[in-house]
């Protein structure tokens, strides 16, 4: 590639970054803003608001945007739901850090190929010093539904509270294509979210077994069912049948 060349692809990502993007994003929020967001799971909420504790969010790579919305309209400041997530260390990554800046989270760089262990130990340093541990379990590729192990890599080490956070718009732009069937709630939809704590890693005692990935899995295909969602192309929720002769 020519040095004009990379000047201008350059220049191009710069524009991209600082000038499309900000502008975007104002929109996005005044659209999220209005959407009508009805929550099951107050009480677990407020335990999620809570800092006292190392927290990590659970949720599914395509509710991402009615994640960033509820928090939005319930901590617009970031004071309570301050969020640090992973993401790449491409060009790609460098605009998914813009993103979560604007709203009031942190993002460290590493992904599934590079930079996995040293992205792993910032997530865990920002969830140690009160940030919340953000996590779509199924990301960043899928499948739908499949849960990844990082976020139980992040709880056992934190000592966290691993929070549950599922939400189902009701009338929602939906991307049946893309591998995670994302959800975009149109202006003005109702929004249903529910909120459980579903693990408190802090609490387990040294005889206790911890939970599973498995185990996570179900929960949060469960909840997501409860919402009225069709979870049919997600793992199945019975446990596996036992090997012969075991």
């Amino acid at each position: 590639m020519t040095t004009r060349k990379r000047r201008t692809r350059a220049l191009r990502f710069w524009l991209l970054q600082h000038l499309v993007v900000p502008l975007s994003l104002g929109i996005i929020k005044l659209w999220m803003r209005t959407w009508r967001i009805e929550v099951e799971g107050r009480e677990a909420l407020e335990q999620f608001g809570d800092g006292s504790h190392p927290r990590v969010m659970a949720a599914f790579h395509g509710t991402s945007a009615c994640v960033l919305g509820h928090l939005l309209q319930v901590d617009p400041k970031g004071r309570r739901y301050n969020g640090a997530t992973m993401v790449s260390t491409s060009r790609d990554g460098d605009l998914m850090a813009s993103v979560a800046h604007s709203f009031n989270s942190v993002a460290v760089r590493g992904s599934t190929k590079k930079r996995a262990a040293a992205g792993l130990l910032a997530l865990i340093h920002e969830v140690q010093r009160g940030r919340i541990g953000m996590m779509a379990v199924d990301g960043p590729r899928g499948p739908r539904g499949k849960a990844q192990p990082g976020v139980l890599t992040l709880a056992k080490a934190t000592g966290a509270r691993v929070f549950i956070l599922v939400h189902r718009g009701e009338n929602s732009i939906r991307f049946k294509k893309a591998w995670d069937k994302y959800d975009l709630p149109k202006p003005f939809s109702r929004v249903r979210a529910k909120c459980l704590l579903w693990q408190d890693f802090g609490a387990l005692g040294p005889d206790q077994p911890a939970p599973s990935l498995a185990d996570l899995q179900r929960a949060m295909i469960a909840t997501y069912q409860d919402l009225g969602e069709d979870v049919s192309d997600m793992p199945p929720l019975e446990e596996p049948p036992p090997c012969p002769g075991s």
